[in-house]
């Protein structure tokens, strides 16, 4: 629709920023982080406590067994694609003041989405926000002092070595996958 050069959205809030002590907080990171800390405690919520999602979470871990207790996987699939594109959808409002929108975007968060929930533990909503917050503070540290390529190796030996020492990430169980 827009060909392939960069855009970016404007908003009454892109250039603001907030004093808290000595540091300058961007108000769209922030409410950014909020956003992102919503979702994830809602999905977890939602996950834990309701119906939908222990068939969710049942059908994930054998499909045979939540189709005996009933559980029509079909419908589970399409919930939990919508609910994937939901977040997505989430992902992309609270990005866009802040981050140019090309066609092909979505691929600088691939493999970074991969490692943050790999480093988690599959599965594990709490352990995707723990490393969430470890790649974001590696990236925001270690980009002040040495160039951002130098920074992804970090990243990657990071995770290397998590796998090593832990392969079923920091909030993951070895049964579960």
């Amino acid at each position: 629709l827009f060909g392939a050069e960069y855009r970016t959205v404007r908003t009454a809030i892109s250039n603001k920023s907030f004093a808290l002590g000595e540091f300058i907080i961007s108000i769209p990171k922030f409410s950014g982080f909020v956003v992102a800390i919503a979702t994830a405690v809602g999905l977890a919520i939602f996950m834990r406590k309701t119906k939908t999602g222990k068939a969710l979470r049942a059908t994930s871990l054998d499909r045979e067994a939540a189709n005996l207790m009933g559980i029509n996987q079909y419908r589970v699939y399409n919930i939990a694609f919508g609910l994937g594109t939901a977040i997505a959808g989430i992902a992309g409002c609270v990005l866009i003041p802040f981050y140019y929108v090309y066609p092909s975007v979505g691929v600088v968060f691939d493999i970074r989405a991969f490692i943050i929930v790999v480093l988690g533990g599959l599965g594990s909503i709490p352990g995707a926000i723990l490393g969430g917050l470890v790649i974001g503070l590696i990236e925001s540290v270690f980009s002040q002092f040495m160039a951002s390529t130098w920074t992804e190796a970090i990243i990657y030996a990071i995770f290397l070595i998590i796998l090593f020492v832990k392969p079923s990430g920091f909030f993951g169980h070895k049964q579960d996958w």
